[in-house]
């Protein structure tokens, strides 16, 4: 069974879907007018991850 994407985030024309796999996470841009996959990445932390959460760039 695929698991099921933990965020999406739509900017401009691309959508970011990210999957959370056992505190692994995958991260899939799709381009929304062609349909497609146009970058993907992988990460346990950091910068990449920090899009996806609600704290704040300066505290």
């Amino acid at each position: 069974m695929a698991p099921l994407p933990k965020s999406i985030e739509i900017e401009g024309n691309s959508k970011y879907v990210l999957y959370d796999i056992n505190k692994f996470f995958v991260e899939v841009i799709w381009d929304i007018e062609q349909d497609e996959i146009i970058g993907k990445g992988q990460f346990i932390e950091g910068k990449s991850l920090d899009k996806y959460t609600n704290v704040p760039k300066e505290i």
